[in-house]
């Protein structure tokens, strides 16, 4: 990531305003996109998110003249929300070398190494068709665009699908398991089996079966199954004051939040920022006659 931004052209603002304020970069790269944000007082790094990693830096305290983050929360998927607390942090002021030295070490075809590598790639090594059978859907959109964030193991075993956002909400889910059974050839670096992560992005054309609609639920109505809700914090200069931006979430039965669709062409800051605050909701599951159900609902934002 350091190596990119060097190269990149873009530029960040200085931060400045109070603690509770935000400055945002928006760094774009061929595929990928990067939104860098740092809180106005102090300039300490707030988040960071791009298509295939992203973490808030919270609770900041002194260390050795330095000011470092003890609490970090990362939301891979919708619903699932990963968080490290460092609760004990001092300075070892008379290290014993031997604590660092390496006993045994590992020979190099057995460690474990992980290399990001370009769609186009990840695509050559796969062992099959790539193709995805798009399922028929309720509603929305037949046709747009979907991605997808995945890692292989060293053996070429899909190990990971994380959702990266879909113009039909209601394909996310369906993409992640069609790219789950794919499987690769093994990816050689230094002579040395690695394991692999890509983004990838796919179009999509598919119909629409009546006879799988979902439900369709007002802004009203889902906020009430929200047990949390966490509102977006738009980059400056995003956006109007009062500007209204609508998404369309599909919400599992279980009420785990399954997918964010763009279906309102939002800018892309925009859109990242009500999918990263939506990825931090939780529902009470949607009952119709008394069975819970899977749905679709359109939420409303507004920039304050």
């Amino acid at each position: 990531m350091l190596e990119a931004l060097k190269q990149g052209n873009s530029s960040i603002p200085k931060p400045r305003g109070s603690e509770s304020s935000t400055t945002c970069g928006d760094l774009h790269a061929r595929v990928d996109r990067w939104v860098i944000c740092f809180e106005g007082s102090r300039g300490l790094l707030s988040s960071v998110f791009t298509k295939g990693y992203a973490a808030e830096f919270k609770d900041y305290k002194d260390f050795a003249g330095k000011r470092v983050a003890r609490h970090i929360v990362t939301d891979p998927e919708p619903g699932t929300k990963i968080e490290a607390h460092v609760t004990g942090l001092t300075e070892l002021t008379q290290p014993d070398e031997q604590m660092f030295v390496v006993q045994q070490s590992t020979p190099p075809a057995e460690r474990l190494r992980s290399v990001r590598v370009d769609e186009d790639t990840l695509r050559k090594l796969v062992t099959g068709s790539t193709e995805v059978d798009w399922p028929p859907v309720g509603g929305g959109l037949t046709k747009g665009g979907c991605a997808v964030y995945i890692s292989a193991d060293r053996a070429g075993v899909i190990r990971e699908a994380w959702p990266k956002g879909c113009d039909n909400a209601g394909l996310q889910d369906p993409l992640r398991e069609s790219v789950k059974k794919w499987h690769l050839k093994p990816a050689i670096s230094n002579g040395a089996p690695v394991q692999v992560e890509a983004l990838l992005g796919f179009t999509f054309h598919t119909t629409v079966d009546s006879s799988k609609a979902l439900p369709e639920l007002l802004d009203a109505e889902a906020r009430k199954l929200a047990t949390e809700v966490v509102e977006p914090v738009f980059p400056p200069g995003s956006a109007a004051k009062g500007a209204e931006f609508i998404v369309q979430i599909s919400v599992d039965e279980s009420g785990k939040l399954a997918g964010v669709g763009n279906t309102h062409n939002l800018k892309t800051p925009v859109f990242l920022a009500i999918s990263a605050a939506l990825r931090k909701w939780h529902f009470r599951s949607y009952l119709r006659d008394g069975k819970p159900q899977y749905f679709h609902a359109d939420l409303v934002f507004h920039m304050q």
